[in-house]
């Protein structure tokens, strides 16, 4: 779909929008734009009473009548006080809008991306090294949580820009031709509106497509922005790849801006076009159209009112078309400002349609169902059919690991983790070991076969990349409680800080670093304790555990029993051997005394499932 097109699909999005940012009569965005329409009605009224003032002040010059000319001085003074209050205000009342447009968005969006843990799995697909993105119409959509930001501030204020610039210079329209056309008789706007006409087929056969122009732009920014976050992420890496590796994401910048300048230099030369055929046709020819339309009332039988007008007011001829002059003159100006200003309307339009689609387009892929994302459809084409349980422990049976781009890695997977028995998952990397916990957490969903698991609340996840959200070190390890969750469990810091003496010594808890930049032992410390902390039934851990030392690693396992949490523990191996012993890089996991059963997978869809404790195994080829 070309995001430019206003076709029916589009008409639709924006009312569907619209009843978003609109949701009743009642709402402080209706109440907005209900004293925006009549701040713009009070400001037309205040345009004409202007311009009668105008036509005053040149009346008593013309007259040289200095008390005519003060108390026209003042009314026009007077009147200034209430225009000026009433464009500041029409300007604070579109601002206003935009923002509370962009609140009831931002909530819709936040909602449909954190309901029902969807959010992970769209996070999921997106990031996954073998899939690029969710798809929608072909649009890939690996920039999303940018987009969340991006596309909802662009369409709130295009939005908000829009109605008040539509709405302004119809309004601005009904009053200014009324009261022209009542001094100088219908035959003026006639003759102005004639031309306007002519001039507007001439800029429509004139006027380039901004649409495509304006949709690709936003497109390279959009791009851009993700290509930035991505670099800033990986820039270390990327470092050690040597100068070759830094050329190379130089000139893929260098290309995409170049693009992106492109872009805006098409949008600059066609509005150059355009500002140059508007400005002769409209600002100049507009003005001598103008002046016909009022000589209307100064030659034939039209001068003969104006002649009586003076005679009944006991006026000076002369002064009274000076002032008469004036006053119609202001008045055909904001006539004409106000059909200029329905000129760009195109342009405006041209935005607006490529934002409704844009944010359309996001919220309707944060609406779909997980089970409805065609990336995790297998090699047949199949989409999930797996089920997952609730139960006192976890156990797969038969169930095939298939990733978001319908790869398999394991087929016909058999094991059990009874609580209190901790299990060792090893393999080479790629081999599918975090994939498998993926489903238990229902971060992707079971494609075939049934996971029986503990409730979700039940379970902990240590990642190999632990997550710290910005504040203290109490946050971090009580995450994702808050300070007053923490106290409703009845935790305070002097028991939070007994149970955990043995990671961080005197470390205050209102402690504030930049977490992200801890050494990795220091970081499994703070994920560890976290574990301790929420003391889950079942708990996953996707680190290397050797970065503790020896005596700490034990400590883990040991207390860990004691206070019951049953282990996953996925370790890297090295020299590996889907028959062999247990060979791995921690000390503690050499130890069968800390796990009574060993998951080997050697990354070619083979497993191996065996009871430490006993000879039995079970083996899948």
């Amino acid at each position: 779909l070309n995001k430019s097109t206003a076709n029916l699909l589009f008409w639709r999005r924006l009312w569907n929008l619209l009843k978003i940012t609109f949701p009743n009569r009642r709402s402080k965005e209706s109440v907005l734009l209900f004293i925006l329409i009549t701040s713009l009605i009070l400001r037309a009224k205040l345009t004409i009473s202007i311009a009668g003032r105008v036509g005053s002040v040149a009346q008593a010059l013309a007259e040289a009548d200095f008390e005519a000319f003060m108390k026209s001085i003042f009314g026009l003074s007077f009147l200034a006080i209430p225009s000026a209050v009433c464009s500041s205000g029409i300007k604070f009342l579109t601002d206003n809008l935009a923002l509370n447009f962009r609140k009831r968005l931002t909530n819709v969006v936040q909602k449909l991306y954190f309901k029902n843990r969807t959010s992970l799995l769209h996070a999921s697909v997106a990031k996954h090294p073998l899939n690029p993105g969710v798809s929608q119409n072909g649009h890939i959509m690996d920039n999303i949580e940018q987009r969340m930001i991006i596309d909802v501030e662009k369409f709130s204020a295009s939005i908000a820009s829009f109605l008040p610039n539509i709405i302004k210079p119809l309004i601005e329209l009904i009053f200014f031709v009324r009261e022209f056309g009542s001094v100088v008789g219908f035959r003026g706007p006639i003759l102005v509106y004639i031309y306007y006409v002519i001039a507007g087929l001439v800029l429509r056969a004139a006027m380039p497509s901004f649409g495509k122009a304006i949709a690709m732009q936003q497109q390279s920014e959009n791009e851009l922005k993700r290509l930035h976050g991505k670099l800033g992420a990986h820039i270390e890496q990327i470092s050690f790849c040597g100068p070759a590796a830094i050329a190379r994401e130089q000139q893929m910048f260098t290309s995409k801006y170049e693009t992106l300048f492109k872009n805006c230099g098409a949008i600059f030369t066609k509005q150059a076009l355009v500002n140059l055929i508007d400005g002769w046709l409209v600002k100049y020819g507009a003005t001598l159209t103008g002046y016909f339309a009022i000589s209307l009332a100064f030659f034939g039988s039209a001068a003969q009112k104006i002649e009586n007008q003076s005679l009944t007011q006991g006026l000076n001829l002369i002064a009274f078309r000076a002032g008469f002059y004036v006053r119609n003159t202001q008045i055909l100006i904001s006539l004409a400002r106000a059909t200029g200003h329905l000129a760009p309307l195109c342009k405006w339009f041209c935005v607006l349609v490529a934002a409704t689609n844009q944010l359309s387009e996001l919220i309707e892929i944060l609406s779909k169902n997980s089970n409805e994302i065609q990336a995790f459809k297998n090699a047949d084409g199949i989409p999930p059919q797996g089920k997952c349980m609730v139960g006192d422990y976890i156990k797969y049976e038969d169930v095939s690991v298939v990733t978001p781009n319908g790869r398999e890695l394991i087929n016909g997977l058999n094991f059990e983790v009874k609580p209190g028995e901790n299990m060792l998952i090893l393999g080479p990397s790629g081999s599918g070991k975090t994939s498998i916990l993926k489903l238990l957490f229902e971060v992707w969903p079971v494609h075939s076969g049934t996971v029986i698991r503990p409730q979700l609340h039940e379970m902990f996840y240590l990642h190999q990349n632990p997550y710290f959200p910005p504040g203290t070190l109490r946050d971090q390890v009580i995450y994702p409680h808050t300070i007053e969750d923490m106290r409703t469990r009845g935790v305070t810091d002097d028991e939070l800080s007994r149970l955990l003496q043995s990671f961080f010594d005197n470390t205050p808890w209102d402690t504030i670093v930049e977490w992200e930049q801890l050494a990795p032992p220091m970081k499994l410390t703070i994920g560890i304790a976290r574990m301790f902390y929420h003391r889950p039934r079942f708990a996953v851990i996707d680190h290397f555990l050797g970065y503790l030392g020896r005596e700490r690693e034990e400590f883990v396992y040991n207390y860990a029993k004691t206070i019951g949490i049953t282990l996953i523990v996925i370790s890297p191996s090295l020299n590996f051997n889907m028959n062999g012993n247990i060979n791995s890089n921690g000390y503690a996991t050499n130890n069968p005394n800390f796990f009574h059963s060993v998951l080997k997978l050697d990354g070619e869809r083979n497993f191996r499932f065996s009871q430490l404790s006993s000879k039995e195994s079970n083996n899948h080829q």
